[in-house]
């Protein structure tokens, strides 16, 4: 995977911006400079969609189109965004998310979304890409599910009398997605677990390991689910926890072993990845929290890996055979 040429035009605080990438890409500047917002950029597109899960208004200005444009493996992709929404493309013809994820794929380090926690949703992003690594069905059953929810969501809220047989009918494929989106989770954290540390020990003595609990269905809630008015079975009930040294990190680990730990879990997904392609990796926001030992392990483990890599800093990597992209 290599990205060149990449602009951007009316996204987050760019007005307009040109950049040649290379190899080894450092994204230099003050505190909000716009550092993240190039990287998700990046990640935009080569995803066609960003990795945050803020309300912030990706268009500087409401009124203009914002376009993500670059050469992906010696191929065009635009990302644009106007009043009539986003569109997709490469070579000029429109395409979809999914086309985008499987022939341009991507792992972001992102501490904030980390740190937020939101829903699991990140965590549960970095998963289910370990596991579409290897077969693309996880995705497909992501997708079969948002739809399926919107689907009983609808049941449920836009009827006086919501249909109690349809009802069923929608929970009975909505389980059995739930189970096949479950069983690639828990293989995917099996492997996460049998790796992971390989990675960590370059850090720390200490473990991780990975718990993953899918929700128990409930095969009949049609009834239980009219009465109250919402879905009772969804994958958000599903309970993901990271324990180092047997603690949850959430609750006991310190803002630098959070970091360690969400590292490790990502490089662990890029060497998975890199059996089959190579994807794009995106670092936001590492070096802070860190020694400066813990800050040359993570700098070293970056630039031996053999994909193209686009990472933000204050100063500290200042790589001198890097390209070193000003902000």
């Amino acid at each position: 995977m290599n990205v060149t040429d990449i602009i951007f035009k009316n996204f987050r605080n760019i007005d307009f911006k040109h950049i040649k990438a290379e190899k080894i890409n450092i994204i230099y500047g003050k505190n909000a400079r716009g550092k993240t917002n190039v990287v998700e950029g990046v990640f935009t597109l080569l995803n066609g969609h960003s990795f945050k899960r803020s309300n912030v208004v990706i268009q500087k200005y409401n009124t203009q189109e914002t376009l993500i444009k670059g050469i992906v493996n010696n191929k065009t992709v635009e990302i644009i965004i106007n009043k009539k929404g986003k569109t997709i493309k490469v070579e000029s013809k429109k395409t979809n998310i999914m086309t985008l994820k499987e022939h341009f794929p991507s792992i972001i380090y992102s501490i904030d979304s980390l740190l937020s926690f939101k829903d699991k949703d990140y965590l549960f992003s970095l998963i289910d890409r370990n596991s579409f690594v290897k077969n693309r069905e996880i995705a497909n059953y992501l997708i079969e599910y948002k739809k399926t929810i919107k689907l009983k969501k609808n049941i449920l809220t836009n009827t006086d009398n919501p249909d109690e047989e349809m009802l069923r009918v929608v929970n009975k494929k909505l389980y059995e997605i739930m189970n096949e989106i479950g069983k690639r989770r828990e293989e995917s954290v099996k492997y996460l677990n049998d790796n992971i540390n390989d990675i960590l020990k370059k850090f720390t003595d200490k473990r991780v390991k990975i718990e993953y609990k899918r929700q128990n269905l409930q095969k009949d809630v049609a009834r239980l689910e009219i009465i109250k008015k919402r879905v009772l079975n969804s994958l958000n009930r599903d309970s993901l926890n990271i324990l180092f040294d047997g603690k949850n990190v959430f609750n006991y680990s310190s803002v630098g072993e959070k970091k360690i730990i969400l590292f490790s879990l990502v490089v662990t997904i890029v060497l998975h990845y890199n059996i089959y392609k190579t994807p794009v990796v995106l670092v936001d926001d590492i070096e802070g929290d860190l020694d400066r030992d813990y800050r040359n392990i993570v700098f070293e483990t970056l630039i031996y890996l053999p994909n193209q890599l686009f990472l933000t800093t204050l100063g500290e990597y200042l790589y001198n055979d890097a390209n070193i992209i000003r902000l």
